[in-house]
């Protein structure tokens, strides 16, 4: 079972699999009191949560990981490219400037909702285990981590077969974090590592066999991954 937490602007999903929980990103650092709730709509406790697994260490994305391992004590795992950043909470340089994204209304929006969420101080985690290309993770749901690096340089989608489902992190994005027109596109270069490498990334996402991809920002897209790639490249002009 997957199901969907978060805010209009970022999501964070919980992975079920026989009454046992993986928390797929955490969302801002202020979503840690969403967690109980979202629990409960799923019939679980906080004490059916095993693991946390990042697609990519972006603030919006390491959100409350930290906070949980302090209070439980909860495994956090992350491509090994995606270490330093989510241990140090530095980014690397993006190719774009951030003030060109604020000078659109959905830009603005986006930033200072995270920045509100405990933004403003990136988060860090101080244990992270790490995995590699590929790997099966050993947490509830057993996702397969594909690397898809460009957003930024261990970015990872998360595929689960069983559900037919692609956790797409960054990878692709439902709708235009900057200017807000909807339907997939890659993040922005104010936003991303390597615009050249998310293109080349599109093409290992294409080849996953997964109907539904969960975005960390976006509605779920239904239409299979090789349409959500093709509607992206249609829409690069849009950066």
């Amino acid at each position: 079972m997957i199901h969907r937490a978060g805010t209009e602007i970022v999501n964070w999903y919980l992975l079920e699999e026989d009454g046992r929980v993986t928390i797929v990103d955490t969302g801002c650092p202020g979503y840690r009191p969403q967690l109980e709730e979202a629990l409960q709509q799923i019939g679980r406790t906080i004490d059916d949560v095993e693991a946390v697994v990042l697609t990519h260490a972006h603030i919006d994305h390491v959100g409350f990981a930290q906070a949980l391992q302090d209070q439980r004590g909860t495994p956090v795992f992350a491509h090994q490219a995606e270490v330093p950043q989510a241990t140090t909470g530095k980014a690397p340089k993006t190719e774009g400037s951030v003030l060109g994204a604020m000078r659109h209304r959905t830009g603005r929006k986006v930033i200072f909702h995270i920045v509100r969420n405990g933004g403003a101080r990136p988060p860090k985690v101080s244990r992270v285990e790490s995995f590699v290309d590929g790997a099966e993770l050993d947490v509830p749901g057993h996702p397969r981590a594909i690397h898809t690096p460009g957003h930024s340089p261990g970015h990872c989608v998360l595929h689960v077969a069983a559900e037919g489902a692609l956790f797409a992190g960054d990878a692709l994005c439902g709708w235009n974090t900057v200017t807000g027109r909807p339907g997939p596109i890659l993040p922005p270069p104010a936003f991303s590592n390597s615009m050249q490498r998310a293109r080349a990334s599109l093409e290992r996402i294409a080849a996953i066999d997964a109907q539904t991809l969960y975005y960390g920002h976006g509605d779920p897209w239904t239409g299979g991954t090789a349409a959500a790639v093709a509607e992206a490249r249609s829409r690069e002009a849009e950066g």
